[in-house]
């Protein structure tokens, strides 16, 4: 005959372990279903549709105060009434979307297309243009004979400099000489700085800032101003892919397939636009899918392994990797760092595997976590599109 045994509480899913032999109150399949914290069970919440539209990416401030979304390649900012404002018009690619916050700033990128969106809507862009190497000529004029050479940099719409120009322009002056600068580079919007490195000087100061394609300079070395402090940085560059801030910088990831190994520049203190690309990098094997801030360090995912990077070295956690999206999520209650992997929920740092000796499910190849709080409980919810490979699953979910 059937026997019928009563259970007070469910202990959740498994598919890794003989429910028999572990006891009553596992869960084989839980299909649209809610554990709760008092381990009972319930039907899941339904859903309402409130948008239409082509949606190929989204991204809720961490104060769940700001949500944007984009629609058919346009950067749109959604209202508390779901209504919408484009932001920005005509994205020129569909691919993954990464978003990083910061200062009440949001950057996004898709290798493509980028920028940094403020807190009352206006779209700035991350990536600059390079400006272009001036040319000089010899006039009469005062200077003291020597080799000058120039440089410029472009003043952002918004403050901020860019790097210089790849080459100084150089000119040998006799005694009694003026500098003629022509064909100084300008961009719409923004104004244009000249450094000069007088007289056989090695260093660059600012001699003014002008919306001029050409400028006369014939004053003294001591009338020259600040030193330029952006040679050599570049600009965020086409291809480069997951970002993340961290301890004052931006670290931003780009994968050399023939390689098969990711460098993660590292941005200027507080100068998120500017990258020394010869100098500040980290080096992971394989391809980066995942980066995530802790306060101890950078969680690392590639698709096949998991590292921390200390700001000193780079410890590896664990042999499987993470799954690209936005594949994380920060516990505000006690700023926990949790995040989906292709063997399921981990958190660290320290790093510990949450899930795997219960529960062995497809991971998807994009997902995207969150933490929501209903009814005094409080869920990690990923959303996974694809299935990949699950591992060491014994059953069928």
């Amino acid at each position: 005959m059937p026997r019928t045994v009563s259970l007070s509480h469910f202990k959740g899913l498994n598919n890794r372990r003989d429910i028999v032999g572990g006891g009553n109150g596992w869960l084989r399949k839980a299909d649209n279903i809610n554990i709760r914290s008092n381990a009972g069970i319930e039907r899941r919440d339904g859903y309402t549709r409130k948008l239409t539209g082509v949606l190929s990416a989204g991204y809720s401030t961490r104060d769940h105060a700001r949500f944007y979304i984009i629609d058919a390649g346009d950067l749109k900012q959604v209202h508390a009434d779901f209504s919408t404002v484009v932001l920005r018009s005509g994205l020129l690619s569909t691919a993954q979307v990464h978003w990083t916050e910061v200062n009440n700033e949001v950057y996004f990128s898709n290798g493509v297309d980028s920028g940094i969106i403020s807190s009352n809507g206006v779209v700035s862009n991350w990536a600059w243009p390079v400006p272009t190497t001036p040319n000089l000529a010899i006039v009469g004029g005062n200077l003291d004979a020597g080799q000058y050479r120039v440089h410029c940099t472009f003043i952002l719409p918004d403050g901020r400099e860019t790097g210089s120009c790849a080459q100084a322009a150089v000119a040998e002056l006799p005694q009694g000489s003026a500098l003629q600068i022509i064909d100084i580079p300008q961009q719409a919007a923004c104004k244009t700085r000249v450094y000069i490195a007088p007289a056989d000087s090695t260093v660059f100061q600012l001699a003014f800032e002008t919306t001029n394609t050409a400028e006369l300079w014939n004053a003294p070395s001591t009338a020259l101003g600040s030193e330029l402090v952006t040679y050599g940085l570049f600009p965020l560059q086409s291809g480069w892919g997951v970002h993340q801030y961290w301890r004052g910088n931006m670290y931003v990831s780009f994968f050399m397939p023939q390689e098969d190994v990711s460098a993660i520049f590292i941005s200027e203190s507080f100068g998120f636009h500017l990258f020394n690309v010869s100098e500040k990098a980290v080096m992971v094997p394989g391809e980066c899918v995942m980066i995530a801030p802790h306060n101890d360090g950078l969680v690392i995912g590639t698709k096949t392994e998991l590292y921390a990077y200390t700001g000193e070295q780079l410890i590896k956690l664990a042999n499987y990797g993470a799954v690209a999206g936005r594949s994380w999520v920060i516990d505000d209650d006690d700023n926990t760092l949790y995040f989906w992997t292709t063997r399921g929920v981990c958190k660290g740092l320290p790093f510990e595997n949450l899930t795997e000796d219960n529960v062995s499910v497809p991971p998807g190849v994009c997902g995207g976590c969150s933490i929501i709080r209903t009814r005094g409980d409080k869920r990690f919810v990923v959303s996974l599109s694809g299935q990949g490979v699950a591992s060491n699953q014994r059953f069928i979910l």
